[in-house]
């Protein structure tokens, strides 16, 4: 497979404190990953290097391009970043203001312009919501207008720390179910930070930061069988893939949900 993204020795240290560790790893094309880990473990660190926030030692490509001041305008038409603060993102006045600003910057015609817009605001369920100003929309509203606003360019990358934390529960569902319809179609490759670990289930690949340092790197299911490892971490397994292990080594199911109303159904039959 194809790798998008290169970490080669990637380190950061702050006021003499080592952040994180001389980083190695690659990121492969369409896959969608997830990276966990306690509260100062670098995970947001890692984001703000990616968006161009945060200075760094080593080396990070992004879609080829050198992660540096010089790149910027090039990575960032190919990828979009979502931090975690919705109160200072907005550029525009209106929702329908922060949709269309990336497509202005890249000088589409108005008419084309005006149509994405509809489109994508009916696909998060806000196209009522365009004429309303930014802050006069709730907090799951605003995350899915940026979410809308990162993917309407179609980015090759959609970078995320840890922003889904204040969406509802109907509208989490939306939104895990359209970043699956765009790595799935579209091939977007999806890197995404999470304190809650219920997010997890959509991905490809878990990485686990501790005090600046991968300590673990697998698929879901693998990561997951090592519960008493994540626990000395300090990071929880969703209840659902705890309980779908535990039943799995009493036989009574052959496989991992994350579901629980699938495990019910199934458990019921």
């Amino acid at each position: 497979m194809e790798n998008i993204i290169n970490f080669d020795g990637v380190s950061y240290a702050k006021e003499g404190k080592i952040i994180l560790n001389n980083l190695t790893f690659d990121i492969e094309k369409g896959s969608i990953v997830n990276i966990v880990g306690a509260s100062g473990s670098g995970k947001s660190t890692l984001i703000n290097i990616l968006a161009g926030i945060t200075s760094y030692n080593g080396y990070i490509a992004i879609n080829g391009y050198y992660l540096n001041r010089r790149n910027m305008k090039d990575i960032r038409s190919c990828a979009s970043v979502l931090l975690d603060d919705i109160n200072n993102l907005s550029v525009g006045e209106f929702v329908s203001d922060e949709l269309s600003i990336g497509l202005n910057n890249l000088g589409e015609d108005e008419l084309k312009i005006s149509k994405k817009v509809i489109d994508i605001a009916k696909k998060f369920k806000i196209d009522k919501l365009l004429n309303n100003g930014v802050f006069n929309i709730s907090n799951s509203e605003r995350v899915k207008m940026f979410l809308a606003s990162a993917l309407i360019t179609n980015p090759s990358v959609l970078i995320m720390d840890n922003c889904l934390h204040q969406l509802s529960v109907s509208d989490k569902k939306l939104v895990l179910d359209i970043l699956k319809d765009y790595n799935k179609n579209k091939k977007l490759t999806i890197i995404m930070v999470t304190n809650d670990m219920e997010d997890t289930y959509i991905s490809d690949r878990i990485i686990v930061l501790s005090k600046g340092n991968i300590v673990m790197d697998g698929t879901p299911l693998n990561v997951f069988k090592q519960k008493d490892k994540l626990l000395s971490y300090g990071v929880n397994i969703p209840f659902v893939i705890d309980l779908s292990l535990k039943l799995m080594d009493k036989k009574i199911v052959n496989h991992v949900y994350v579901d629980m109303r699938k495990l019910v159904d199934d458990l019921w039959k």
